[in-house]
């Protein structure tokens, strides 16, 4: 029995919710038929699904036509209980290609997770007892054979419950919800519950199911319950919040910030016409629109595409084949692949003619040598690099680079920066078999809990709660009970879990009026001069970052609740938000300057709060255009603001005029005539009889058919009665 599935939970298996048609239990619920989804957009697909009370899951997949559904299950046309699940799989545009890794032997739980945030999984459960329940058995395409970024991976898995593809459906009536939904998921069927009042039963208590207990259902099949009582309170709606400017930034960054707010990313790409590549030239909704944390953000990352007359070539040094001659397809070139068994990892380039930076005329060739890999009987070696002071994502990039396949993974670091890496598996230097899974290391973080106000055991409780080693300070002996007075680190900032924070704390009577402390004025100061100030006077804070991310900048705060001066008890948490400036010692964005002119350039950086080293190279060309051919450091990189960027430039010489071809009049009314110059940008001037324009023929044109002239001359013609 093979399912797609779409999401994998870190139970043993997450079985497909079967098509079944709503049985007596619900004899008076409607069912509902499927509609055909096939051949739409995933949006029309999921607002048709939505129409009818259906519950969409869009699955991504390589290789169908991109933006229209492929397929769908259950099939149109099947009838099924309101609330069911249809899997809809739809093709995207992106083509990136993997290496398959090595699944076979572990387990579904394990390994389903890392593999659903690249592949579709296609998972055929097998019947057999010879071994773990979940451990997969075959899968296709083989380990290292080539697979397309969210390609179909097809997967057969070890299960001992199916009993040759059914389940025993367990007797669940007299339970409560909660041990009958349990009792279901074990046994890999799905629960699907209405609630109704039952005199005969108490509340919470399972009044019928459907199937009865000892019917067999396939795996993944569902079973109805009628529980006693009235549904459970929905949640309380999350509140809207503004939704971040993600414009511009670089598609990884835009990721990480979109994700870390609470929001799912989802991307498209288009060629960006002049828009930095690889950064985000759109987003749906826009900056500001009101957005419920956990929303999705549509984001549009702009492709390099072909510019007017000439390209400057990227360094396509490290990238995949397929990768490469993508990017000098978007660029309008041409290319010539050569394969070389050299040292360097299987199927990635190793060098290219022109070299990078090169302007070239659209069509003009590029000459890309690809390796085929070195080492015994042919099969490539890959040298392990170091990763460690690494940030996660530099690693990853670095393991793609080398022809590895990354693995992060989080565990117990106390005291170390977050997002950096502090440990590798293998070693640097080891070598490797091409497309091996090399693993990384990064602290797990915890947030600390605000401790200003509480207790000495009560803040204890808090931070080993949190997962942290608590450091009290403060006097052995006193009257009263004891109060935390400031906290080493800030409340609500990630740390390493199991890191040593400090609180100190104090003896303090009871009785009297509460005491009362005034809020600082914060804005305009630093972050770390707010916190500074708030700790002070034994308040704590809550930081919300708003604006771009930007490595190593200077911070300004530009809100505060509660307003400076305001008076509120000890351990109040003062929201502080803040963004992040350029200035003095702070960074910028190198700009994008192929292309340009030379005072283009130099607008375009002091805009970036840079100066330009412009340097020439060829010889002079009077009265020629200064065009810039290559900068250092490259677009997109972060500098300290005000260095000096190189700036590499030619001269050229204009372009020739603009001329126009002179059309064919002759034998053309005059309405026609006039209609056709209009058109070319050109004037007419008509000598001859007068009347009806679409009555009065050319019989002579000066200038004459096909000369070249100015735009906006005149053309002058004689014009006679039609006969």
């Amino acid at each position: 029995m093979r399912r797609l599935l779409p999401l994998l939970v870190l139970t043993l298996l997450a079985g497909f919710v079967a098509a079944w048609t709503a049985p007596a239990l619900w004899a008076d619920a409607e069912p509902i038929a499927v509609p055909d989804v096939v051949g739409r957009t995933p949006e029309e697909a999921r607002q048709a699904l939505e129409a009818v009370g259906l519950t969409p899951l869009l699955v991504a997949v390589a290789g169908p036509p991109a933006g229209r559904v492929e397929r769908q299950e259950p099939l149109a046309g099947a009838r099924v209980a309101a609330g069911v699940q249809v899997v809809v799989r739809y093709g995207i545009a992106l083509r990136l290609e993997t290496r398959a890794p090595e699944v076979r032997g572990r387990l579904l739980s394990d390994v389903g997770p890392d593999l659903e945030g690249a592949y579709t999984l296609e998972v055929e459960l097998v019947s057999a007892a010879d071994g773990p329940d979940g451990q997969i058995l075959e899968q296709s395409p083989a380990a290292g054979a080539t697979l397309w970024y969210r390609g179909v991976l097809e997967l057969k898995v070890r299960c001992l419950h199916c009993h040759a593809g059914t389940v025993v459906v367990p007797a669940l009536v007299g339970r409560t919800e909660a041990d009958a939904r349990e009792l279901l998921t074990s046994a890999g069927l799905q629960p699907i519950v209405d609630y109704r009042p039952e005199p005969s039963q108490p509340a919470g208590l399972v009044a019928a199911q459907d199937p009865r207990s000892g019917a067999e259902l396939l795996y993944g099949g569902t079973v109805y319950l009628r529980v006693s009582g009235t549904p459970p309170p929905a949640p309380p709606e999350a509140l809207a919040v503004p939704a971040p400017r993600l414009l511009g930034l670089d598609m990884n960054v835009a990721l990480s910030s979109a994700q870390a707010q609470g929001f799912v990313p989802q991307l498209s790409f288009q060629v960006g016409g002049g828009v930095t590549p690889w950064t985000v030239m759109l987003q749906e909704p826009v900056e500001g629109a009101p957005l419920v944390p956990g929303s999705r953000i549509s984001l549009v990352v702009a492709l390099p595409g072909p510019t007017p007359g000439h390209v400057a070539l990227p360094s396509l040094f490290g990238r995949a084949q397929n990768d490469a001659l993508q990017i000098l397809s978007a660029l309008g070139l041409s290319w010539k692949v050569e394969h070389r068994q050299v040292g360097f990892p299987a199927g990635l380039v190793f060098s290219q003619q022109p070299a990078p930076g090169a302007m070239l005329a659209r069509g003009a060739l590029v000459t890309l040598s690809i390796s085929r890999g070195a080492g015994p009987q042919g099969v490539p070696t890959v040298q392990m690099p170091a990763l460690v002071g690494l940030s996660a994502l530099q690693a990853f990039h670095k393991l793609v680079l080398a022809g590895l396949t990354p693995k992060g993974l989080q565990h117990l670091a106390p005291q170390h920066p977050l997002n950096v890496v502090d440990a590798q598996s293998p070693a640097p230097g080891a070598f490797l078999p091409a497309g091996s899974e090399a693993r990384y290391f990064v602290p797990t973080a915890a947030l600390v809990p605000a401790l200003l106000g509480h207790t000495r055991s009560q803040a204890i409780d808090l931070l080993q709660a949190a997962g942290f080693n608590a450091v009290p300070q403060g006097p052995a002996f006193g009257m009263g009970t004891t109060v935390v007075v400031a906290q080493g680190a800030p409340a609500n900032v990630a740390l390493a879990r199991g890191s040593s924070v400090a609180f100190v704390f104090k003896f303090q009577q009871g009785g009297g009026m509460p005491v009362k402390v005034q809020v600082p004025h914060l804005l305009g100061v630093t972050k770390q001069e707010a916190v500074a100030a708030l700790q002070q006077k034994g308040l704590g804070v809550d930081l919300d970052h708003q604006g771009p991310l930007v490595p190593g900048p200077g911070t300004k705060v530009v809100a505060q609740v509660p307003p400076g001066g305001a008076l509120v008890p000890p351990g109040t948490v003062v929201k502080v938000t803040y963004v992040e400036v350029a200035g003095p010692g702070g960074m910028t964005q190198v700009p994008a300057l192929g292309g340009k002119t030379l005072l283009q350039a130099q607008q375009a950086l002091a805009a970036a709060n840079l100066g330009i080293d412009p340097q020439q190279q060829g010889p002079n060309v009077p009265g020629g255009i200064k065009k810039v051919i290559g900068q250092q450091p490259a677009a997109g990189a972060f500098v300290a603001a005000g260095s000096l960027v190189k700036v590499i430039y030619v001269e050229q010489l204009p372009p020739p005029p603009q001329q126009v071809t002179v059309p064919t009049l002759t034998g053309k009314t005059k309405a026609q005539a006039q209609a056709m110059l209009t058109a070319l940008g050109l004037t007419s001037n008509f000598n001859g009889a007068g009347g009806n324009p679409t009555k009065l023929l050319v019989i002579l044109q000066a200038p004459g058919a096909g000369a070249q002239v100015a735009p906006g001359s005149q053309v002058t013609m004689v014009v006679v009665p039609k006969p």
